[in-house]
């Protein structure tokens, strides 16, 4: 076989990976765009992270004594303040929010990109990491452009390893600003900085410690602040009522996480573990490898941690992702050295050959149906005849599951079921508040200050009410809620 015919194989396997890793990143924007304005949420926390960002935008207190009228998610606060930015630009709706988090998955999959052009010196190598990673958008349920805090903690972590990997004092000192961002967009970020911290510590002590006195600074006192102007009920819900959240370390659902979160990534895994046995001696001289992996490897360990966490579920898959496509990414660029430099011939276009099929084999697996995750016109239509419905309601109401609702019909807000769960019991202890809340629901259902509650499941009694059956709105769509009209006492 002529040398021309071999380098215009290897030329069209490139080129078909970098498409693969193309139509990832292209369906990933489709799907998102798509949806955007969809008015129902495709995650049931969507509603109450819409409901949250409002209040940052009307200048409301975000973390306060829990009541019937309002229980604030245990998140940190940034995601919520950038969001009511977006909603006054873009207005109040859900599209708004998951702007936020397309834009930040966008950044995500371009910082993947970066960290593994960077390490690698490769853009090859970078476009199909960030392929990788905009794959995995199927394996999470499309959680990407969800209007949640996770795409956005996950690109500020990612912006803040690009400014460290600068090793030097400004890229250290940038880098602790961007985790303490992160960090104040979701408490992870804490526990992915830990492999970070350990590896700098050992190998650029100097760094390490800079990064982590600038982080340590900015989250201590940004804490103290928040912390103060809420009358000590910010530590409450981002720290204590977390730390009661269940794990669920049953051998069926340890099982169940591990091969949820190994088995789609495979052969990438192998294309890693293979480089690193192959160059052995170059692995421990290579800086930037090393990291990767090492970070990568504490990632996927925190993300079975918080798979465990009742109430959790794949989005703490995300950052380990991201951060396993980087350094598969160098993988790839190490086992490709050493095809061209220890074959020729046919012996180099079957190492050629392997490699990229690996490549093609991996993104296979990945595909999904995006049919699934996309409204059609008759479910829009059935969301928009809900909001119609409910603002036919006389006077005010209450949906536990699905509050937001109540802000497209300009009705007032009251709590939310997910957030109610804190105390409750559903995550893990029942807290001392759940009597008066309960105790607050229900009189105000009582005193007829709200005149019937919705529920997306019809029941005879609720938290020692009677309650009967009214009226039905009958969605017809896996995308819009069926709700009960429910009238209790």
């Amino acid at each position: 076989m002529s040398n021309v015919i071999r380098k215009t194989i290897v030329f069209l396997l490139k080129i078909f990976t970098a498409l693969a890793a193309g139509y990832y990143i292209v369906l990933f924007l489709y799907i998102a765009i798509s949806r955007i304005s969809f008015p129902c949420p495709f995650d049931w926390v969507e509603g109450a992270v819409l409901v949250q960002a409002n209040r940052a935008l009307l200048g409301q207190g975000l973390y306060l004594a829990p009541s019937a009228a309002y229980i604030p998610l245990v998140y940190q606060p940034l995601y919520f303040y950038i969001a009511a930015a977006f909603i006054k630009w873009f207005g109040l709706s859900l599209m708004s929010a998951r702007l936020l988090s397309m834009l930040a998955s966008c950044g995500c999959i371009w910082m993947v990109f970066l960290l593994t052009k960077k390490a690698s010196g490769a853009c090859f190598s970078g476009f199909v990491s960030a392929g990788l990673f905009a794959a995995t958008n199927g394996i999470v349920w499309t959680w990407f452009d969800f209007a949640k805090v996770d795409m956005l903690c996950v690109f500020l972590f990612l912006v803040g390893l690009y400014f460290l990997r600068q090793d030097n004092h400004r890229g250290a000192i940038l880098a602790g600003i961007a985790f303490a961002l992160s960090l104040f967009t979701k408490q992870t970020a804490g526990f992915m900085l830990i492999p970070v911290f350990i590896y700098y510590f050992f190998t650029k002590r100097k760094q390490a410690l800079l990064f982590m006195l600038v982080f340590a600074f900015l989250t201590g006192a940004g804490i103290l602040l928040l912390n103060y102007e809420s009358n000590n009920w910010y530590l409450y819900y981002v720290a204590i009522l977390p730390s009661y959240h269940r794990l669920d370390t049953s051998a069926k659902n340890v099982t169940y996480i591990v091969v949820s979160l190994f088995r789609p990534i495979l052969p990438v895994l192998a294309v890693a573990l293979v480089s690193i046995l192959a160059n052995l001696r170059k692995f421990a001289r290579d800086d930037a490898y090393r990291f990767f992996v090492s970070v990568a490897g504490g990632a996927l360990a925190i993300s079975i941690w918080g798979a465990l966490i009742t109430g959790s579920t794949r989005n703490a898959f995300i950052p380990a992702y991201a951060l396993t496509a980087v350094a598969c990414g160098l993988g790839l660029q190490y086992l490709q050295e050493n095809v061209v430099m220890f074959s020729s011939g046919n012996v180099k276009l079957i190492g050629f050959i392997l490699l990229l099929g690996v490549c093609l084999l991996q993104f296979s697996f990945l595909q999904y149906k995006t049919r699934d995750y996309i409204p059609t016109a008759q479910d829009f239509k059935r969301a928009n005849a809900l909001i119609k419905y409910l603002q036919n309601t006389d006077g005010e109401f209450l949906i536990p599951t699905q509050n937001y609702l109540a802000l497209y019909v300009n009705k007032p807000v009251y709590y939310h079921d997910a957030p109610l769960g804190e105390f409750n019991g559903w995550y893990g202890k029942t807290m001392p508040e759940w009597k008066k809340i309960k105790g607050e629901i229900v009189d105000i259902v009582r005193s007829k200050k709200v005149s019937v509650v919705y529920m997306e499941k019809p029941v005879q009694s609720w938290l020692g009410l009677t309650c009967q059956q009214e009226d039905t709105f009958q969605s017809n769509s896996k995308f819009v809620p069926t709700l009960y009209k429910m009238t209790c006492h």
